[in-house]
């Protein structure tokens, strides 16, 4: 990197490229957020024009060209979306290729829904996506990105990511006479990883009628935690909602949980998010 600013030699080296490939990495992720890792890095590298005879341990891939490596990454398209699933009726299993996402949260890039009132084990071999449960006892489970998951009815276990990639999840649990519970009854969910920046939404929840008292441990053996078992018709209605936050101590969630209810298209709900 040369200058003819006055006061200032050259720079040159990974010192110098590093910081470069990294702010071009970060026009590209801007530009087209579904980026793979290996997308950055192959339109990085397919961008580049070479540097002459200078040996590749010297020029790398060549120098790079921010617009041409910005303008391939508007072009491309997120590999197809893997969703393993095993149908717990039936034995059945095998892998759907999934939908595109066309919902309202935004980041989101693809999407698979059980159709099926069988339960269901169902997982997402990529990032950002939509996972729907049906009215069975289901099990989804993300490992990177940040997604939504929706168990439906039944009892749910909801298995989030890390966030070990600076993602975060929403797990989506419907009360019983919500449109998307087909199963109506009492759902009760247990959500795995439950970490900074991950939020529980709750549809169904009155604000001033329905009860959310805490649980010190409850939930399945191995997976048990705080746990908020909600009335959501109000006090002596029984409970319809129970949420069980696995490894997660009674202390930590009044501590790091912060809740806030509001209504979206005529629904009411309480979100729940890890702040602390």
């Amino acid at each position: 990197m040369n200058t003819s600013v006055p006061g200032f030699a050259g720079f040159f080296g990974t010192s110098a490229a590093a910081p470069d490939a990294a702010a071009v990495a970060a026009l590209m992720l801007q530009a087209n957020p579904a980026l793979t890792t290996s997308q950055v890095t192959a339109s990085l590298e397919t961008s580049a024009i070479s540097l002459g005879e200078e040996p590749q341990t010297v020029q790398g891939a060549g120098l790079i060209q921010a617009d041409r490596a910005v303008a391939l990454a508007e072009q491309a398209t997120m590999p197809p979306g893997g969703f393993p699933y095993t149908d717990l009726v039936t034995g059945t299993s095998g892998t759907a290729t999934g939908d595109p996402y066309t919902g309202p949260v935004a980041g989101l890039t693809q999407q698979y829904i059980w159709a099926s009132p069988d339960g269901v084990a169902l997982s997402a071999t990529v990032g950002n996506v939509f996972l729907h449960g049906g009215s069975g006892d289901d099990a989804l489970a993300v490992s990177s990105g940040s997604n939504v998951l929706d168990g439906g009815g039944g009892s749910n276990f909801l298995t989030g990511a890390t966030g070990a990639d600076g993602g975060s999840d929403t797990f989506f649990v419907d009360g019983p006479g919500f449109i998307d519970n087909r199963g109506g009854g009492t759902t009760w969910s247990t959500v795995v990883n439950f970490h900074h920046g991950d939020a529980v939404t709750v549809f169904g929840f009155q604000d001033g009628i329905s009860t959310r008292p805490w649980s010190a441990l409850d939930g399945a053996a191995g997976y048990q935690g705080a746990t908020i078992h909600s009335e959501l018709g109000g006090a002596g209605a029984g409970v319809s909602d129970s949420i069980t936050f696995a490894g997660v101590s009674l202390a930590d969630a009044q501590a790091k949980f912060t809740t806030s209810t509001g209504t979206v298209g005529g629904s009411s709900y309480l979100q729940i998010t890890y702040t602390g």
